[in-house]
């Protein structure tokens, strides 16, 4: 399932900004305790986001992916950084995304990761709030709706599939 909403806003430095919610859930045929795992396993989460060439951790915690990302008839090569914070393993957790590029502005998002245990698998449910500038903010909300609909539906058939093989 995937739900979303938005609104096109003027931040007050008078650039264009566009901010949107994005909230879903998918169920998984893996344990609660597999999924908490898996989603703070960089291996797993560089095997599983699209495009992803590589994620790691630095010394403070911070996750760090390297990705190219394909928009349309964009292809750009891109680095975000991750925060996780405000975890009660293995039920919840927020993640802060920070993109900053200089040459297409950025995006940035903080999304809330609820994890519950079913007598058949976990119910995964997010709710995300983003906000992109610059070019991003110039291909169009639906565009993004879109693409972060099919960037989300493809991790978590990778992410099911990858994790009942290791």
């Amino acid at each position: 399932m995937y739900k979303q909403s938005g609104a096109n806003n003027r931040d007050p430095s008078g650039s264009s900004a566009r901010k949107a919610r994005i909230s879903g859930g998918h169920r998984l045929p893996l344990t609660r305790d597999q999924v908490w795992k898996a989603l703070n396993d960089p291996e797993t989460l560089e095997q599983c986001i699209k495009g992803c060439n590589r994620v790691k951790i630095d010394e403070t915690g911070k996750f760090h992916a390297e990705f190219e990302f394909r928009l349309g008839p964009v292809k750009k090569k891109l680095v975000a950084q991750l925060i996780v914070k405000e975890t009660a393993p293995p039920a919840q957790y927020q993640l802060i995304s920070i993109l900053r590029t200089r040459r297409m502005g950025g995006a940035s998002g903080r999304a809330t990761v609820q994890l519950d245990q079913l007598s058949r698998g976990t119910q995964l449910d997010y709710n995300a709030n983003i906000e992109v500038d610059g070019w991003f903010a110039l291909i169009g909300e639906g565009a993004i709706h879109a693409a972060a609909g099919r960037y989300m539906q493809l991790f978590f058939e990778r992410f099911v599939e990858y994790v009942n093989q290791t």
